[in-house]
């Protein structure tokens, strides 16, 4: 192994670790769920798994790629959306839309780009609605250059 490579290596590793953990919580949860006597706590155990779930695509979307091939960015950014949608807006009650023009990247390109979507979304989410329902609107179109907005709209 080449010294240059050791941190991608050990960074797979720890996102591979992280991965595992998500899942190992997820199983934890299900098994207490199954358990229950109760309807009640079984409905609430249920809705942490999904939720896990959830933060679980965040974080396999966001794993960095293991090698730098033309990707289709429109699915990819679109999947990091729903993801994030589903873990982080839902129950803050935003909605999240995604448009895109067709786009390849390069993975790390795309990589980067998501990563910076995710902050640009979860930062307009967290300081722009302040408990209030809205509409999260990212809109990235390609014009020789990437472009992506968060607009942030209330109903």
């Amino acid at each position: 192994m080449e010294l240059a490579s050791a941190p991608q290596v050990l960074l797979h590793e720890l996102n591979h670790g992280i991965g595992n953990e998500f899942f190992s919580a997820m199983s934890l949860v299900s098994l207490a769920a199954a358990r229950s006597r109760s309807n009640e706590t079984k409905a609430a155990l249920k809705d942490v798994t999904e939720l896990l779930h959830h933060y679980a695509e965040v974080h396999q979307a966001l794993t960095l790629p293991e090698a730098d091939a033309v990707v289709d960015a429109t699915t990819y950014l679109r999947r990091l959306c729903l993801a994030i949608k589903r873990s982080k807006l839902d129950h803050m009650k935003i909605d999240l839309e995604f448009l895109a023009s067709p786009l390849e990247l390069g993975s790390q390109q795309c990589w980067l780009v998501g990563m910076i979507l995710y902050e640009l979304i979860t930062n307009a989410a967290r300081h722009a609605f302040c408990g209030k329902k809205g509409k999260n609107s990212t809109l990235v179109t390609p014009t020789g250059r990437l472009t992506a907005r968060v607009m942030v709209a209330f109903p």
